[in-house]
């Protein structure tokens, strides 16, 4: 697995398709520090050439931005165009890997997976009358640790410092 993950961080067409992905994701017209929003083809082929896997990252562009429904504010990180290539590339080489040692019944934040989908594995749940607990659990992502899921990834050490970075 490792051997494919880092042949696919090297592959040029990878990092090519990386590009071409981010560039038509909806935050492609958010400028990071670089003040580069979706990028022309030549551009666009120029910076993913330039994305290699070198465990860098550029300065973050932070912008407040209201919580909904709340008259508070938080912060959001926005990376360069480079960065979010790199980015790109690293999902592209690791979401394999995990989705196979993901729990079929887990659904946030992933691929092929949506709210209805786990809306009805509630109603079937409640049918057999199993007990659901719900939780919320505040500031979680401020309080991850990061060294921590860093040590579950398992990956080549040129990832871990990509991701770390």
């Amino acid at each position: 697995m490792h051997f494919l993950q880092k042949r696919l961080t090297k592959d040029a067409e990878v990092r090519r398709y990386a590009a071409w992905r981010v560039s038509r994701n909806s935050g492609a017209k958010t400028a990071g520090v670089d003040k580069v929003r979706n990028p022309g083809e030549i551009e666009r082929e120029i910076m993913a050439r330039n994305a290699k896997m070198n465990g860098r990252t550029k300065a973050i562009k932070r912008v407040w931005i209201p919580k909904p429904g709340k008259n508070e504010l938080r912060p959001l990180g926005i990376p360069t165009f480079g960065d979010r290539i790199k980015q790109m590339v690293a999902l592209l080489a690791l979401e394999p890997e995990w989705e196979m040692k993901m729990n079929e019944k887990s659904y946030g934040f992933r691929p092929k997976k949506n709210c209805h989908q786990a809306m009805k594995e509630l109603e079937n749940l409640t049918k057999g009358g199993k007990y659901l607990i719900e939780g919320d659990i505040k500031k979680c992502f401020d309080m991850i640790d990061h060294d921590y899921l860093l040590g579950k990834m398992n990956t080549f050490p040129r990832m871990k410092r990509q991701v770390r970075a």
